[in-house]
């Protein structure tokens, strides 16, 4: 990354795993409070992204912790805005992906559409209530530009939406081998039938029935792509986050599913 100023994270952030395989779905977040959560959380992350947008310190700073203000002062923010404006353009609009508690403070995700950032800005807030209101002690943002290494993201669609369409899909008709067909060796032999009979069950029975999708953001780490896709699904009326992974050789090497229900 190539500036340490987008990687602002104070405290103690949760690890959002998403290489690994879902053989069950968990979270320290219910429905219910991630709905709250993301109620109080909304207004804020739109202030911080509008506010930094029109280069406006006092709004962008208006709900940080004393330390946050230490840290990221005005001098500190006019290289940021500077950055972002270079490196991703304009802010256009924002779409929450999750929220998790650890240790009484919160991590909300949340996509943001850039003018020159087709990839999506993943950001990353950090909340902690202090006197009945949620200051922000944490922000991140990260994306291909940002890190300096630009993603085509054409050229990524063009093999990742066929196959995370097949696989959604397959789940969804109890299909193993259609399922299975795009898988790497390693998330063959970690997912057997009978983990993919469970899997099938599990999100039958809680989201219901796979219908649409809608691309979310990629980003690149150790030669792995991940990319994440918005489903709707007939039952989870938030619809579903799938995080998938592809290795080189544009195989499936990693699989994630999110929802308020699915938590």
């Amino acid at each position: 990354m190539k500036s340490k100023i987008i990687n602002l994270v104070l405290g103690a952030l949760v690890t959002l795993i998403i290489f690994a395989l879902l053989s069950g779905c968990s979270s320290k977040t219910s429905p219910n409070i991630q709905t709250d959560i993301q109620f109080s959380a909304d207004p804020i992350a739109n202030n911080i992204l509008m506010s930094l947008n029109n280069n406006d310190y006092a709004g962008f700073s208006k709900d940080f912790d004393q330390t946050m203000k230490n840290t990221l002062n005005q001098t500190a923010f006019d290289k940021f805005y500077s950055q972002m404006k270079t490196e991703v353009g304009d802010y256009q609009s924002d779409v929450f992906v999750s929220a998790a508690t650890q240790n009484g403070a919160v991590t909300i995700q949340y996509i943001a559409r850039y003018s020159k950032e087709l990839a999506g800005v993943m950001m990353v807030l950090v909340l902690q209530m202090n006197k009945g209101t949620y200051e922000v002690q944490g922000l991140n943002f990260d994306s291909p530009n940002l890190r300096g290494q630009p993603i085509d993201v054409n050229k990524v669609r063009a093999y990742a939406d066929s196959e995370t369409e097949n696989i959604l899909t397959s789940l969804n008709n109890n299909d193993y081998t259609g399922f299975s067909i795009d898988l790497d060796q390693v998330m063959k032999n970690a997912m057997p039938q009978t983990g993919f009979d469970k899997l099938y069950k599990q999100m039958q029975s809680t989201v219901g029935n796979y219908q649409s999708k809608e691309f979310g953001s990629v980003l690149m780490q150790n030669n792995i792509l991940t990319v994440k896709y918005h489903t709707g699904y007939s039952l989870e009326p938030g619809g579903v986050w799938v995080t998938i992974s592809f290795d080189s050789d544009q195989k499936v090497a990693g699989l994630y599913f999110n929802s308020p229900k699915l938590q």
